[in-house]
């Protein structure tokens, strides 16, 4: 008597996860998935009025000390010392994305704006390397 409890109830249980093996599961079509836009960004969504400070190489290979402050209003002051010469300029920025782009040609102009850093970007709007990162020092 045990072995046909036993028996039925093995039985029963091979059943019950054969059932479930076969159940499918409706994943909706292709066309019904919707991505939407949160309108999260860098601008939006990050503290990144403040100072940026660090040390990247120059056009001429040399090390130089690069200074960006960020205001909330648009505006900023960007500050290099290289080789004791040190050169500022002020100006207003623009955002495309979570990059900012600033104003004169004569200045690195284009930054990608992460959780307390600036990276610097070439004119095509890529990384240059992990060497051409400015570290948030202050914040506003």
């Amino acid at each position: 008597m045990k072995k046909l409890v036993l028996v039925a109830a093995i039985a029963s249980l091979m059943a019950g996860l054969t059932a479930c093996a076969n159940k499918q599961v409706n994943m909706p079509a292709e066309q019904d998935i919707k991505i939407t836009d949160d309108g999260h960004g860098s601008q939006n969504s990050l503290d990144w009025g403040g100072t940026y400070a660090g040390i990247v190489r120059g056009d001429n290979s040399q090390d130089m000390k690069v200074e960006i402050i960020l205001n909330y209003d648009g505006t900023f002051i960007l500050t290099y010392n290289a080789n004791g010469a040190v050169i500022s300029r002020a100006g207003k920025f623009k955002w495309s994305g979570d990059n900012i782009i600033l104003d004169g040609n004569d200045i690195a102009r284009n930054y990608q704006v992460g959780e307390n850093k600036l990276i610097q970007l070439d004119s095509q709007g890529k990384s240059l390397a992990d060497k051409y990162v400015l570290r948030q020092t202050a914040f506003q």
